[in-house]
């Protein structure tokens, strides 16, 4: 590793480590323009901390909005192959237009020592470059590397990447640096996720057509139309390149991880002292940690509800009078969700290896491994093994809730993997109307949602699961029933997780000798009472 040699323009040790100038950093347009012919540029002003934001994060979200399945299958639903693939070369154009973005930050290599460094982001690649001289690249990582970006503490932050070791950065401005990345990360995934799918979709198309000699498919039902932000917030996205959900989360983290306010206080407490004594227990330090998420939730609902009305502009309330906020899918999302959000990246991204200790000491990992193998076995079966009627297969093998589930692996906190959880399903639902309209040769006004019973979906979602490779399944599924908010195991979210469970029990009965799994059903291997107790 280059830069973990010794070099001259490593900067002083210890922890008097004078940081003044690095509060600047610079972006460099290079006469990019965006679609609408606006030039990028940002900037930072060290005595305010006042960001300028432009226009390029707010747009990110015009991109990503459409990266689940749902969404990608629906567009050609309604637009047809052309116009997806269009919006495809709209966001790659958007994407290859961005500036370039450099940041003149520490960096703490693995032994302790710090660094000076220029972060640097291009069109395609982060890029960690010795400012001294021509500015040597010693490490190159591409946005679809990124495992997860999160702060430390108000003025550190951390990239976790594949394959390779964690980068931890100093500098004033963490939390924007965070944002700007996971806002490239997420356009990077929309698009190779849009791609991926529309390609799907078009496969089974050209398959079904060639089967009935026709030279067009069927057209399928639009997608539904999401609700629309106001005129105001709108305007005061586009001028300040913020939603109000990204302002929220700022807002929020830099309670969680200031030392001088009682929220930061608080989280520096339980992580450096609290935690560490809750693990001398494993069998209850997730249950401990999941209740100290809940309360400091509650805390910053009860005490700061002054400031989060400060940050809104659109004043629709709900029934029980929670304000909402635009949320970076333009779907009204409530405060209050968005501030558990950064509850839990704050708090369960600091004692996330921990937490992972204590739930693999509860799991078998023989047993695991056995899974995984049997899942792997199981990549070849047709979805006939599966017990998949030939009326519910379908023409691209579920390519699109195969592609969800995926996400499960990589996803950074336990919510964000129920949710990868929950659009897998709600791929298997899409893609299943989406090829029965096709099928069936409706017309436009005659496409309708096709009705997939709970005992048709979980042999479809055992074969999602099955194809996924995810990693450590009984891992996560000890993880998710342990640290997931207890409002979200309440509704939908625990009766996925119950029929993700049932397909694991499913995956476990094979017998890998014979290939059979028909004495399953004859048994109480998936536990059927609690499946119908959970719908």
């Amino acid at each position: 590793d280059d830069d973990d040699d010794d070099d001259d323009d490593s900067a002083a040790s210890g922890d008097d480590f004078d940081m003044d100038g690095l509060a600047s950093f610079t972006s460099f347009a290079d006469g990019h323009k965006s679609g609408s012919g606006r030039s990028f540029s940002t900037s930072f002003d060290a005595e305010t901390g006042a960001t300028r934001r432009n226009s390029h994060i707010y747009e990110h979200r015009r991109f990503s909005s459409a990266s689940d399945s749902h969404d990608v299958v629906s567009n050609v639903f309604n637009h047809g192959q052309k116009a997806v693939a269009r919006e495809i070369n709209e966001a790659e154009e958007f994407r290859n237009a961005l500036p370039t973005m450099l940041y003149d930050v520490v960096k703490i290599n693995q032994r302790g020592r710090k660094q000076r460094r220029h972060l640097q982001f291009t069109t395609d690649a982060i890029l960690n470059v010795r400012p001294k001289g021509k500015g040597k690249v010693t490490r190159s990582h591409g946005y679809l590397e990124v495992v997860h970006c999160s702060l430390i503490s108000h003025d550190q932050f951390v990239i976790s990447f594949k394959h390779d070791h964690d980068y931890i950065y100093v500098t004033p401005i963490a939390a924007q640096i965070v944002q700007e990345l996971n806002s490239r990360v997420a356009l990077e995934r929309a698009v190779d996720k849009k791609k991926l799918t529309f390609n799907l979709a078009v496969q089974f198309q050209q398959r079904l057509a060639s089967e009935r000699d026709k030279k067009k498919a069927a057209r399928v039902p639009s997608r539904p139309k999401a609700k629309s932000v106001s005129r105001k917030a709108s305007k005061l996205a586009a001028l300040t390149g913020e939603t109000e959900g990204q302002r929220t989360s700022i807002a929020i983290q830099r309670l969680l991880f200031d030392s001088t306010t009682p929220e930061g206080r608080t989280r520096a407490h339980f992580v450096k002292t609290e935690f560490p004594r809750l693990m001398k227990d494993k069998t209850t330090a997730p249950a401990a940690v999941r209740n100290f998420i809940d309360g400091m939730h509650e805390y910053i609902m009860d005490h700061q509800r002054d400031l989060l009305d400060r940050l809104r502009v659109d004043m629709e309330l709900e029934e029980d009078d929670a304000p909402r906020v635009p949320g970076s899918d333009g779907v009204l999302e409530t405060v209050s969700q968005k501030v558990m959000e950064e509850v839990e990246n704050a708090v369960y991204g600091s004692v996330r290896v921990g937490i992972m200790r204590c739930i693999k000491a509860e799991v078998d990992l023989v047993e695991e491994k056995a899974l995984v193998d049997k899942m792997m076995f199981l990549r070849d079966k047709p979805q006939s093994f599966f017990h998949i009627p030939e009326e519910h297969q379908s023409g691209d093998d579920w390519g699109a809730a195969v592609l969800e589930l995926q996400d499960i692996s990589n996803a950074e906190t336990p919510s964000l993997k129920l949710n990868s959880l929950l659009a897998s399903a709600k791929a298997i639902y899409t893609t299943h109307s989406y090829e029965q309209n096709l099928r069936l040769g409706l017309s436009e006004a005659e496409q309708r949602n096709h009705f997939l019973s709970a005992d048709d979906f979980l042999p479809i979602h055992i074969y999602v699961v099955v194809h996924a490779g995810v990693r450590d399944p009984l891992v996560t599924k000890h993880l998710l029933w342990a640290m997931c908010n207890p409002a979200a195991l309440q509704g939908e979210g625990g009766y996925y997780l119950t029929v993700f469970e049932a397909a694991l029990e499913y995956v476990k009965a094979v017998d890998m000798a014979t290939g059979s799994v028909e004495a399953l059903y004859e048994s109480d291997a998936l536990d059927h009472d609690r499946l119908e107790a959970a719908r």
